[in-house]
């Protein structure tokens, strides 16, 4: 039986997929690319992380750590997290209701998305922007709407 997946339809490529593939050609004859892109880091990490992750490898090593991390569970970071929004924003933010943590912003978009958004919800989207932008509310069966920002005139909506 044939399946079709309209929502899967509608998935642009992914951009850093296409920009792979554009660096593969020329790579391919012998010629050096530099890639500057998704989310390369242009500082190394402290030192104390590097000695939170040896100690963890090492944990893990000894099965200490062999398991899911459940991040919810974890009350010291969503109070942190809810008193550096305080400090950032002013806003108010219950750590026991109103916070949960995340492995990284695409989680959160990909979780958040169709929680917000049912079909036929108008986003706006920016362009440009990472595939998650459009790709979770498209798969909420939103209808995105392109919003570019241009120097020197603000925002056009396309």
């Amino acid at each position: 039986m044939e399946q079709d997946f309209h929502k899967v339809r509608r998935l642009s490529p992914h951009g850093f997929a296409e920009v792979n593939e554009m660096k593969m050609l020329p790579r391919a004859k012998g010629k050096g690319v530099s890639g500057f892109g998704m989310g390369n880091p242009n500082q190394p990490p402290a030192l104390r992380i590097i000695d939170k992750l040896r100690k963890s490898a090492l944990d893990l090593f000894n099965k200490k750590l062999q398991r899911y991390s459940n991040s919810y569970w974890i009350p010291g970071l969503r109070k942190f997290a809810t008193a550096y929004s305080k400090g950032l924003l002013g806003d108010e933010i219950d750590p026991e209701r109103q916070t949960i943590i995340t492995f990284s912003t695409q989680e959160q978009f990909a979780n958040l998305s169709p929680t917000i958004a049912t079909s036929g919800d108008g986003i706006l989207i920016p362009s440009p922007s990472y595939p998650i932008h459009q790709f979770a509310f498209i798969i909420a069966a939103a209808i995105l709407y392109n919003v570019v920002v241009i120097s020197g005139h603000g925002l056009l909506a396309t």
